[in-house]
C-alpha cells in the first residue's frame, strides 16, 4: 500500500475495471442483468470484494451516474437480483 493510500484512506477497492467490464458488455449488446452479474462475479473472483452483495453495492453506486436514464431501471433490477 502506498503512502498516499495510507494518508487519504483509500482501501484499494477501485471499481473502474469492473465498470469497464459492464460498459463493454453493454456495448456488445448483452443484457444489463448479464453484464452486471459478469462484472460483480469478476470483482469477487479477483478478491477485490469479499462478497457479491458488497461488490454489487459499490458497482451499482459507481454505474448509476454513467448509464442512460432509460437503462437505469434495468440496472436497478440487475442490482436487486445480485444483492
Amino acid at each position: 500500500m502506498g503512502i498516499f493510500s495510507r494518508l487519504f484512506g483509500k482501501r484499494g477497492k477501485s471499481t473502474r475495471k469492473y465498470e469497464d467490464i459492464y460498459l463493454q458488455a453493454r456495448r456488445m449488446k448483452q443484457s444489463p442483468e448479464y453484464a452486471f452479474k459478469q462484472a460483480v462475479d469478476r470483482a469477487v473472483e479477483e478478491g477485490v470484494f469479499a462478497s457479491s452483495s458488497e461488490a454489487a453495492q459499490e458497482l451499482y453506486e459507481a454505474l448509476k451516474a454513467q448509464v442512460d436514464q432509460e437503462e437505469l431501471p434495468a440496472l436497478e433490477k440487475a442490482y436487486n437480483k445480485v444483492k
